[in-house]
């Protein structure tokens, strides 16, 4: 019989050592199980703050804000008291040139072309995807 290990009482190095003891098909059918497994997580997260909010405990959790940005009152109000004590006009209020996707939205259909001539798509960063090159 199979023994099972209760990942509830695993600590990083336990993790660390099944990781690295994968195969490479070991990892790969884990990264495909992986979009499963993170519903799975997303659903406890969910389940767990419906039970706290309900006034259940769940020994070491709790709910508790996010984190806070400041945000103005009243923006008019705001606007005229901080030109009161000294700062200029024309460092309160920025102009901003809008995005290409509002660009694209606003211009005439004969004009599309033109965003692709006055922008460029940088990448982020990497992220790990599927490699459908192979055929499977």
């Amino acid at each position: 019989m199979a023994s099972h290990t209760d990942v509830t009482k695993m600590d990083k190095e336990d993790i660390k050592a099944i990781i690295t003891a994968l195969t490479p098909e070991q990892i790969a059918d884990l990264l495909e199980r992986a979009p499963m497994v993170e519903k799975f997580i997303d659903a406890v997260k969910d389940y767990a703050i419906k039970r706290i909010s309900d006034g259940y405990v769940i020994k070491g959790w709790q709910m508790q804000p996010k984190r806070a940005y400041r945000k103005w009152i009243d923006e008019n109000q705001a606007k005229h008291a901080l030109h009161d004590a000294g700062i200029p006009a024309d460092k309160l209020v920025t102009c901003e040139l809008i995005s290409p996707s509002e660009a694209s939205k606003l211009l005439p259909k004969e004009s599309k072309d033109l965003i692709d001539t006055l922008t460029k798509k940088e990448s982020s960063g990497l992220t790990l995807a599927r490699d459908y090159s192979l055929g499977q």
